[in-house]
């Protein structure tokens, strides 16, 4: 497939061969490349641990490096109440309209995290703290529930998923979040386990 990395930026092909692709020759939409990061990264973990090729652990760090700090760069950076908070949309766009949603959004949330987790790609705390904020201060609305948008202008939505990692940037969203989803919790494994696991991680902090 031709043009897929440029610069470790990914693309998708402009080969005629996928004229019929949506998205032809275009960046590859955010909430993808976390999930391609995500093989990536854990490939260059496995190798590193087994020590077999330094070459493959470089060149798949450098993927997520490089697709986790242009998704950040790319940002649009909005002042609320004195906090820096986040927007920005589905795939690279400018100027931005049409705000990601809060279910794309996840995926986005949960590659950046896990990224940070990882301890490979210069992220710290400070990085993370925009991402958090746009989720208190934009997307929960002043009636305490939540839009369905990153900009916090649409809707009520559903808080779930990979959003509840970034409790851990501000413990006093835990509590508000484990309410909004506990009715749903007997029969949502995935956000039982998320709480859980901000619940694990605010302990071990």
């Amino acid at each position: 497939m031709n043009n897929v990395f440029i610069n470790a930026r990914q693309w998708f092909p402009k080969d005629p061969l996928y004229d019929t692709l949506e998205h032809h020759g275009s960046v590859v939409p955010w909430n993808q490349q976390m999930m391609i990061n995500n093989g990536y990264q854990r490939l260059a973990e496995c190798h590193q641990i087994l020590g077999d090729d330094n070459n493959r652990v470089k060149s798949y760090d450098q993927i997520v490096n490089t697709s986790i700090h242009w998704f950040i760069s790319s940002m649009e950076h909005v002042q609320v109440n004195g906090h820096l908070t986040y927007k920005w949309t589905y795939a690279l766009k400018h100027p931005m309209k049409h705000f990601e949603d809060i279910g794309h959004g996840m995926y986005d949330i949960i590659g950046v995290y896990r990224a940070y987790l990882g301890n490979r790609y210069e992220l710290s705390r400070n990085d993370m703290l925009p991402f958090v904020n746009t989720l208190a201060y934009v997307i929960q609305t002043s009636d305490g529930v939540f839009a369905t948008r990153v900009d916090g202008m649409t809707g009520k939505g559903n808080m779930h998923g990979f959003w509840i990692s970034l409790v851990e940037f501000m413990p006093e969203l835990f509590q508000k979040i484990a309410d909004h989803v506990k009715s749903r919790i007997a029969g949502d494994p995935e956000n039982t386990v998320l709480l859980l696991w901000v619940k694990h991680r605010l302990n071990s902090h």
